[in-house]
């Protein structure tokens, strides 16, 4: 692989990995029919090495932050003290969506 691939080939081939699943050699077609890019498998599996490489710190952060607890999540309802209730909003059902760390069960 004499030359380096662009950001827009490095995200297509992921995209087309890991979302279409697309085995190896299909991918090699595509590649070689839509940018005119012809490489041998193990230029793929290298370049898809260099995506999964420039990848992991931002999966790193995203898994961080899934897995933070309820305090460290910014996208989190606030609890709320035990039998505290929430204002109506005049429909019927629960008013608001569980919080993080209570049950929904009684």
């Amino acid at each position: 692989m004499g030359r380096c691939a662009s950001a827009r080939v490095l995200a297509a081939v992921a995209v087309m990995r890991t979302v279409e699943r697309l085995p190896l050699r299909q991918i090699q077609a595509r590649l070689d029919r839509e940018h005119g890019l012809r490489l041998s498998t193990g230029g793929l599996v290298r370049l898809l090495r260099v995506v999964a490489t420039r990848a992991t710190p931002a999966y790193e952060t995203l898994r961080v932050a899934v897995r933070a607890p309820c305090g460290a999540a910014r996208w989190c309802t606030p609890t709320r003290p035990a039998g505290a209730r929430m204002a109506s909003t005049g429909t019927s059902g629960p008013s608001a969506p569980p919080t993080c760390g209570t049950s929904t069960t009684p």
